[in-house]
């Protein structure tokens, strides 16, 4: 039995359908579009109605966008939307990378703001973000900064 599901982050259900990529089990094979071959075993899903495929939750498919995909323009939904997700499972849910991505984007959002921001229970300590740090700056600084850190640090 072949399973699989599309990721669709929230943001693109809201605004508008838009197919992104599917996760599938290594057995599938054969799908025209982008896909990443995984097993698919403790990951969250579930048939939408409305889309007629099988989608993930909400943290699962920012937790494959953050491991699999390019992270950046989804960094910015992520800033907005951490109040709405629950961001120690989608720290769960990730793989490596995309752990090292949400610690990455976690600690730069602490930096530039210049005090702790809740994103939850996880330590992104625990992670090696380094080597995200620049990519998550370029990505998000600016949206940061329009949030009220211009004011207080005078930028």
């Amino acid at each position: 039995m072949c399973r699989y599901y599309l990721v669709v982050p929230w943001l693109r259900k809201a605004l508008g359908y838009e197919k992104m990529f599917y996760v599938a089990e290594p057995s599938c094979g054969g799908f025209d579009e982008p896909v990443v071959y995984v097993a698919i075993n403790g990951r969250e899903y579930y048939f939408d109605g409305d889309l007629g495929e099988y989608v993930c939750t909400v943290e699962q498919c920012y937790a494959d966008i953050l491991t699999f995909w390019e992270p950046g323009p989804y960094l910015v939904d992520l800033l907005w939307s951490r109040d709405l997700l629950d961001v120690d499972k989608l720290y769960q849910l990730a793989g490596p990378r995309g752990r090292a991505v949400l610690a990455a984007l976690v600690i730069w959002d602490g930096v530039l703001r210049g005090r702790s921001v809740s994103w939850g229970r996880f330590d992104p300590y625990r992670e090696d973000f380094s080597g995200w740090l620049d990519y998550v700056a370029q990505w998000t600084t600016a949206y940061m900064l329009e949030d009220g850190a211009r004011e207080r640090f005078g930028i």
